[in-house]
C-alpha cells in the first residue's frame, strides 16, 4: 500500500495549523508511517515537533531518518525534540 492511499495519511495531509495528536496503534509499521508523515508535514511548514515515547530516542530517530526526515538538521534547529518517558505498566 502506498502511504498516500492510507486513509489516516490522507487525514494528516489535510490538517491545518498547529495540531496535536495522540496515536494508539497495534502495528509498529503503521505507527511509523503515521508518525513520520505527521512530523514531515509539520517540519516542512517550519513547525516544531515534540515526541514523547517509551522507545529510546535513538530508535525513533533511526525510524524517522529511514522515512526520509533529516533528523540531524531538524534536531540542530531545535525543531525536532524526542523525549524518553517511562512506561506506566
Amino acid at each position: 500500500m502506498e502511504a498516500r492511499d492510507y486513509r489516516p495519511v490522507k487525514l494528516l495531509d489535510r490538517l491545518e495549523g498547529n495540531n496535536h495528536i495522540v496515536l494508539l496503534y497495534d502495528r509498529q509499521e503503521y505507527a511509523d508511517l503515521i508518525i513520520a508523515r505527521y512530523f514531515k508535514n509539520g517540519l516542512e511548514k517550519g513547525e516544531s515537533c515534540i515526541f514523547f515515547t517509551a522507545d529510546e530516542p535513538g530508535t525513533v530517530e533511526r525510524r524517522l531518518a529511514a522515512s526520509g526526515i533529516d533528523v540531524e538538521r531538524y534536531g540542530k534547529k531545535n525543531m525536532l525534540r524526542i523525549f524518553h518517558i517511562e512506561r506506566s505498566d
